[in-house]
């Protein structure tokens, strides 16, 4: 029988045998591990002050040879290049005394280190080697041969601070900097064999420690082994399962840093990771802003529930997204034009890319997906894109619109045998308002109109305003008997109308031109050319009236009329009845020019004394080829009046000469302006010459010529509007322009339409990294100029600034002003030009032929 106090204090037997099998394992194992810590610290301590004495090593010898090519050049960087060099030794000096004082000072230590540019991973292991065995033979040996360093390095520090002090004072004589450089090079010798002893000492140490631990280590190994020997087959079911997990183990680390690497490369954008099955498992906290699920409510979630992504045009949603993402090897765009559905229904435009997560093996572990909210950026895409093809004043299509759907029309009426009927309308009276009203009547009775006419149109119909007080109107599928009674009811809507401002009542009415399309020669220029004159006939009859487009009929009459006018043009030059008109820029940044910059403008005067705007007799000048020489009449009398005004003692302003598409494509234009300038003997720098993009357009090569041409002569040139097409900005980068005129459309707006004032800032950015200055046209109120100088646009024009005035007056009222502005000495030089004009004429010549044989 046992006794009760046996049977208590008896242990079972499987519990005997499992701590009989289990207490030298708990002993042995660790002690192996220690050692096996203990030879991993040493190691990592050992390659730790390796990296150190190689960081010491090199940094002591840039330090000697950036000092050595101070001496020889004096110059300064290389002076900081020794400084920044000798700063890393210093460092591991301040660092060694922090840890030998008592008692150690670990932060300051910590500095030292991190100046002599260890890696912050191993200074801990520096100072534990430092702190723990500095009493070791060969630690000491070495930390023996660090401290004789210090002398040398001072003195290396001294001479530096000495060759300085003489290259600053100037006594740096090539006996002083040579005696320096032989010191310097001595130190440089009594340092090499202090880091050897040094890397010696410690080489040498280290093997020692690493023979003992490893001896103690095999020792250990081969005990531990006895005893699993004889307990391995107990333990191979659970060597086998901890194989297995230690292989998942490693897959998810692997998992785990591919997402951790993504994730912190996708800082501010918004990144969601998911598995192999789409699940999620991570949202960001951009994603959860974006998407409106926080991390934890998504995280198991399939993936399509939290990223639901349509395509933004067609609304098709997108269909297995993980398999999509899953069998494509590298990263792939969801969709071109993604929107994302947010948890609330609301709707987020986003630009996006996926990827897998792949394993080392290349298996798939899981996606990533990246994107960003670009709501704002499409937004102003889709703006930009309206106001292309949009008129800013009316919301009605523009010109280049219009002209694009007039041309398939043309298209379908030979493809499809369709029916359409174009539309010119031009208002009657219309100058009256505005000459009575100003321009803010004119640009309200344009909209009212366009409202007008838009009630009185079908769906399929296109009403657009294509400049001025000019609309047109593309019927299509129509007939002739229908559009002449929607252009009747058209005409009669406007001549009932009344147009009230300010107490002030205006009646006006429409002139119409109604041509078949089927009677054109199939291009849009044809089309609208025969609107335009069956309008001009319309207007001639009377006004308020309709005309319909009959080839024969109106090319008699639009003969009759250009005959009539190329008649007075041409007695006008005879008879010296052009005026010459100026209207003044100004300028708005604070280094603005001190003399005036004024854009010419011609008028005609009747025999009965009444002026006639340009656009009444320019269309017909240039049809009948007299623009080039009305170009020319314009050059010369400015120049003369130009010289007169110098002659007076007076300052001509900078003027801006217009020039047309025919005259750019003359090629004697060039040699006339040179002939101009050598008779009159003016300032060539007080000339600008300006051409539009359409010009440019049309006649690039002999824009380009005539450009380099007036650049050798010292003229200046303009581009009038700029930003119209996306060739504005190739036209800036590569011709010589002196300034860009942004075009008028986005300036009239801009205060109250900000995509306008984002282009308005745009074209200026751009235009002033190109070196080029800039002019605001169409400035029409104070806000406008504020808005304007506060972008830093150069000059601001239009009647807001001033208006259009006679260029006689201007000169001399003006012409005193700006006289005591000017610098004697550029008056002495006007003197000089009329000889110095020769050799720039045959410059001028030079550089225009280089271009045109480039061309060539």
């Amino acid at each position: 029988m046992f006794s009760a106090s046996d049977s208590a204090g008896s242990t079972p037997r499987p519990q005997r045998r499992l701590q009989r099998a289990v207490w030298p394992l708990v002993i042995v194992v660790p002690v192996m591990l220690g050692l096996v810590w203990a030879c991993m610290e040493v190691l990592a301590a050992s390659r730790a002050h390796v990296a150190a004495l190689g960081y010491w090593s090199h940094a002591q010898k840039d330090a000697v040879v950036q000092l050595l090519r101070y001496a020889e050049t004096h110059d300064p960087s290389h002076l900081a290049a020794y400084r920044r060099a000798i700063a890393v030794p210093q460092g591991d000096r301040t660092a060694r005394q922090a840890l030998a004082q008592d008692p150690p000072d670990r932060e300051r230590a910590r500095r030292g280190f991190e100046a002599g540019g260890n890696a912050p991973e191993d200074i801990g292991r520096l100072i534990w080697l430092f702190l723990n065995y500095k009493e070791a033979p060969f630690v000491a040996d070495a930390l023996r041969a660090w401290e004789a360093t210090d002398a040398e390095l001072d003195r290396l520090d001294a001479l530096a601070a000495e060759l300085e002090t003489l290259v600053r004072e100037g006594r740096a004589t090539p006996e002083a900097v040579a005696a320096l450089t032989a010191e310097i090079e001595r130190v440089n010798r009594t340092l090499a064999p202090l880091q050897q002893h040094f890397a010696r000492a410690l080489s040498e140490g280290f093997d020692r420690m690493r023979t003992m631990l490893y001896g103690a280590l095999c020792l250990t190994a081969l005990a531990l082994l006895a005893m699993g020997w004889l307990s391995a087959r107990r333990m191979i079911e659970r060597a086998v399962r901890a194989e297995q997990e230690l292989a998942l183990a490693e897959r998810a680390v692997f998992a785990e840093r591919d997402r951790a690497l993504v994730t912190l490369q996708s800082i501010g954008d918004a990144v969601i990771t998911a598995d192999a099955q789409g699940r999620i498992d991570y949202l960001n906290p951009v994603a959860e802003k974006v998407t409106g699920w926080s991390n934890a409510e998504a995280c198991g979630r399939p993936l399509e529930e939290v990223v639901r992504i349509v395509d933004e045009h067609g609304g098709n949603p997108v269909r297995e997204l993980p398999e999509r993402i899953l069998r494509e090897r590298g990263p792939i765009e969801i969709a071109r034009n993604a929107t994302l559905i947010r948890r609330d229904g609301s709707e987020v435009a986003i630009a996006e890319s996926a990827s897998r997560i792949r394993a080392r093996s290349g298996e798939a572990l899981g996606i990533v997906i990246v994107f960003r909210d670009v709501s704002r950026e499409r937004r102003i895409a889709a703006q930009l894109s309206y106001h292309a093809s949009h008129d800013l004043l009316t919301g009605l299509v523009n010109r280049m619109e219009f002209e694009r759907r007039l041309q398939n029309a043309l298209h379908s009426i030979d493809t499809e045998r369709r029916s359409h009927v174009l539309l010119f309308i031009d208002l009657d009276r219309f100058k009256h308002v505005n000459d009575a009203c100003g321009h803010a009547a004119g640009d309200q009775l344009l909209r009212q109109v366009s409202d007008l006419f838009a009630a009185e149109l079908r769906e399929s119909d296109t009403l657009a305003r294509l400049g001025g007080d000019e609309f047109g109107i593309l019927l299509e599928n129509c007939s002739v008997e229908d559009a002449l009674r929607i252009a009747e009811e058209l005409r009669r809507r406007v001549e009932n109308y009344r147009f009230v401002y300010e107490a002030r009542c205006f009646s006006i009415g429409a002139s119409i031109g109604l041509v078949p399309l089927a009677l054109c020669q199939q291009t849009v220029s044809a089309a609208l050319a025969a609107a335009d004159r069956a309008c001009y006939i319309a207007k001639e009859k009377g006004r308020n009236r309709i005309e319909m487009y009959v080839p024969d009929a109106d090319e008699a009459h639009r003969r009759h009329i250009d005959h009539g006018w190329g008649e007075r043009v041409a007695r006008a030059l005879e008879q010296d009845r052009l005026l010459l008109y100026a209207q003044p820029l100004m300028p708005l940044a604070a280094d603005g020019e001190d003399a005036p910059l004024v854009e010419v403008y011609v008028r005609l005067r009747e025999n009965g004394g009444q002026l006639v705007s340009p656009s009444a007799f320019m269309p017909t000048a240039e049809r009948l080829g007299l623009m080039p020489q009305l170009d020319r009449w314009v050059i010369a009398k400015v120049l003369e009046r130009a010289a007169h005004c110098l002659e007076a003692g007076q300052v001509p302003p900078c003027c801006i000469i217009n020039l047309s598409a025919a005259s750019i494509a003359d090629k004697s234009l060039l040699d006339f302006v040179v002939e101009q300038f050598e008779r009159h003997g003016v300032p060539q720098a007080r000339f600008c010459f300006e051409l539009t993009e359409s010009e440019l357009m049309t006649h690039y090569t002999q824009a380009q010529r005539f450009m380099a041409g007036v650049k050798a002569l010292g003229c200046r040139v303009s581009l009038n509007e700029f930003g119209r097409t996306t060739a504005s900005f190739g036209y800036a980068r590569n011709l010589p322009l002196d300034f860009i005129k942004i075009d008028g459309m986005f300036v009239r707006q801009m205060t109250a339409d900000p995509v306008d004032a984002a282009t308005v800032e745009a074209i200026n950015r751009i235009a002033h990294v190109l070196g080029k200055r800039t002019i605001a046209e169409r400035v029409e109120d104070e806000a406008a100029i504020a808005t304007l100088r506060a972008i830093g646009v150069d000059y601001a024009q239009g009647y807001a600034v001033a208006p259009v005035v006679p260029l006689e007056g201007f000169f001399a009222d003006r012409g005193r002003a700006a006289c005591a502005a000017l610098s004697r000495a550029e008056r002495r030089q006007t003197a000089r030009r009329r000889a110095a004009t020769s050799t720039t004429s045959h410059r001028a010549r030079e550089a225009a032929g280089s271009c045109h044989g480039k061309k060539r």
